[in-house]
Parts: structure tokens; sequence; C-alpha cells
């Protein structure tokens, strides 16, 4: 009985073991599948895994992200032109926005890519271009997914004006504001700052009207707000039909959209970064303004969006990657020398022609017949053993009575 008992105990728990073991070799194979794809497109080999799964093994366990996560995000930015290394240095960053905006992860680490293949030479770190993001996305209607179409639209016509990521995400983030989604906002200004770079005839008869250059001495282009200004102190005496006639003159019905609203903003002095330039200025340059204060504001970001039950259990869940992770990559040899003696049974089970084998293919061909019948012989062994021990206690019972009876004679 007790024998029983001990096999039946070990029997569940060999069971749990193995089906944990199971479900985390799976697990960390598919880790290891995405970073060794984000390797390779990175431009390294399968010998870099390592060095990318320390990075997201550490983020996952400080940051209520999966290290699965942080895997398919580093997929993401290869995909976007980043090199291992700017994968290792980056990604913190990426992940804090990430964490600070309530953001998905693998778009955060997309649009910062994307901004740094922009705006590589004039950011001077990672931390910036993520700082920027999670400032634009508290302070407008435009979330950090809503800047990688946003910025993918506008990016390289504004480089080319030289506006540098700041400038144009703090107009963009403006626009929001005022009704626009974040597509729309990035077309319209796209238009307009085409317009800026290029003039129509039409637009410089009316730009040599009101006396406007949107270039300096050297030919180079003004800063934007600079341009605004100049705009906006030459139009503010205008009627509303006037004024609408000359900007639309300027940079057409779809920039005039843009630029329109853009003005307002550059006039307001309340103080409000919704609605004022320099107030949304003077916050971001809090948040992004060196690399000092962009990487203190998404430590700051991260933390306070931890401060909740649902992202500590997040974060022990990603604890329990790395030190799953960790261990299975310790004792990799081992498993993967019986995963590969596996798929070599299965290999020569399918290929060869010897009994074993046939008599394998044999068995599976045949599991739907041959499992309702195991069933029905395993019920019915059950049942004889019932029968069984019923019998006994009848033919003990029996003879008890002979005993008795033997007895009383």
């Amino acid at each position: 009985s007790r024998m029983n008992g001990v096999g039946k105990a070990m029997t569940v728990a060999g069971a749990a073991t193995t089906a944990m073991g199971m479900k985390s070799v799976k697990s960390f194979g598919d880790f290891q599948a995405s970073l060794n794809q984000a390797a390779v497109i990175a431009g390294g080999t399968a010998k870099d895994i390592d060095g990318l799964s320390d990075v997201a093994n550490r983020m996952g366990a400080v940051l209520p992200i999966s290290a699965q996560d942080a895997a398919d995000a580093m997929v993401e930015m290869a995909r976007n032109g980043a090199s291992l290394d700017d994968i290792k240095k980056q990604f913190p960053a990426i992940a804090e926005a990430s964490t600070a905006a309530g953001s998905d992860l693998q778009a955060t680490a997309g649009v910062v890519q994307q901004a740094m293949n922009i705006w590589g030479d004039s950011l001077k770190s990672p931390q910036q271009a993520a700082a920027i993001l999670v400032q634009t996305a508290n302070a407008s209607n435009a979330s950090i997914e809503d800047m990688q179409q946003a910025l993918a639209t506008i990016g390289s016509t504004a480089k080319m004006a030289g506006m540098d990521m700041g400038t144009t995400s703090e107009a963009i983030g403006l626009l929001t504001n005022r009704g626009f989604s974040a597509a729309q906002a990035s077309d319209d200004l796209n238009h307009a700052i085409t317009q800026m770079l290029a003039p129509s005839s039409v637009a410089k008869k009316q730009m040599d009207a009101l006396g406007l250059s949107f270039v300096d001495s050297a030919g180079k282009m003004k800063p934007f707000p600079t341009i605004l200004q100049e705009i906006a102190d030459k139009t503010n005496g205008m009627g509303e039909a006037q004024k609408t006639a000359a900007l639309k003159a300027m940079f057409g019905a779809s920039g005039m959209k843009a630029i329109a609203p853009l003005l307002d903003a550059i006039n307001d002095k309340t103080g409000d970064a919704k609605t004022s330039w320099s107030a949304y200025a003077a916050e971001q340059d809090k948040a992004a303004g060196s690399t000092a204060k962009a990487t203190k504001f998404l430590s700051d970001q991260a933390n306070q969006m931890q401060q909740n039950i649902g992202s500590k259990i997040e974060q022990v869940g990603g604890n329990w990657e790395a030190l799953r992770n960790k261990a299975l990559q310790a004792k990799g040899g081992v498993n993967g020398a019986m995963l590969d003696m596996i798929n070599q049974t299965l290999e020569c089970s399918t290929t060869s022609n010897n009994g074993i084998a046939q008599v394998i293919r044999s068995f599976i061909g045949l599991s739907p017949v041959i499992g309702p019948a195991i069933t029905a012989i395993g019920a019915f062994t059950t049942n004889m053993g019932k029968v069984i021990g019923l019998a006994g206690g009848v033919i003990g019972a029996v003879g008890n009575m002979g005993r008795v009876f033997i007895v009383l004679k």
C-alpha cells in the first residue's frame, strides 16, 4: 500500500516536472530563435545570441516586460537597420520608454530606431529619442505608436529642412492637440515644409509681398520656430480672410491647415504646454534636452508606471523568465543532445524500413483504432481488478464462516 502511494506521488511529480520542463524548453527555444533572427538580420551570427540574451533577460527582470517581447523587439530594431552594437546600446532606453508611455514594445523599438536613422547626427543618444517620444505621448494626443507612422511620413523632409526630431515632434504634438490625427498632421505639415524648401511662383510672390524669406543670408533654412514667428509677425494684423488667402498662397490648401494652428501656438504665451509652442518646448527640454536629462526622465517615468500590483506581477514573470533562460542556457548541451536524439529517432522511424520502424509507423497509422481499444481494455482490466477483489472478499468471508462452524462443532 505504501509503495503504491509512493509510486502515485512520484508519477504525479514526474509528470508535472516533465510538463514544466517541456514548456520551458519550448519557450526558451522561441526566445533563442528570435535572438538568432535579430543577430543575423543585424549582420551577426548565431554566436552573438549570448550578448543579446543578457540585455533581454536584464530588462525583462527589472521592467514589466517579458524577455520574449524584448527579443521580438530586437528583431524589429534589426529590420529597421540597427546593428548588434546599436541594439545592445539602445534597447534599455527603448524598454524604459515603452514602460513609461504604456506603449507596445515592438512599435517603440521601431520608431526609436527610425528616429536614430533619420536624426542620428543631431540626437546625442537613443535616450533622447526615446524621451522625446514619451514626452510627446504625455503632452499631446499622439501615442508612440502614432508617431511611428507620422515620422515615417515627415522625417526625411523635415531633416532636409534642418528640423530636428524635437521640433518635428513638437509640431505634430501641438497639431494633434487641435484635433488632428498624427497621420493627418504629419501629411499636412510635410506639404507645408516642402513648399518652404521649394516655393512655387505663387508662393514666392506672396512671400515677397510680405517681405518673408525662409532662408538666411547663407542660403540655409532658418529654424522652423523662427519661420513661424516671422510669418505670425507679418500676418497678425490681417483680417481672417486675408490671412487665409496669404497662407494658402504660400503653402497650398493642405499646408495651410497645418501652419495656421502652429501660428496660434507661436502666439500663445499662456504657459500651457497643450497649446503654447514655447511652453511645450520648455517641457520637452526638461525631458530630453540632454542625455543626462533624458536618462533620468525615462527612469523616473518607468518607475512611476510600475507602482502597481499588475506591473509587479509582470516583473515576477520577467524574473522567472530570466532564471529559466539562464538555467536552460547553462544546460543547453544536454537538452540539445536530447532533442537531437529525439529528432534522429523520429527521422529514422520515418525513413527506415527495418522492423521496428515499420511497427512504429503501423502503430501511429492505426492509432485512431488502437486508442479506443486500449481504453476499453484498460477499463476492463480495472473492473476485473475490482471483481477479483470482491471475489477475494467473498472467499475470505466463506473461510471465516467455516472456521466458526468448526469451533462451534
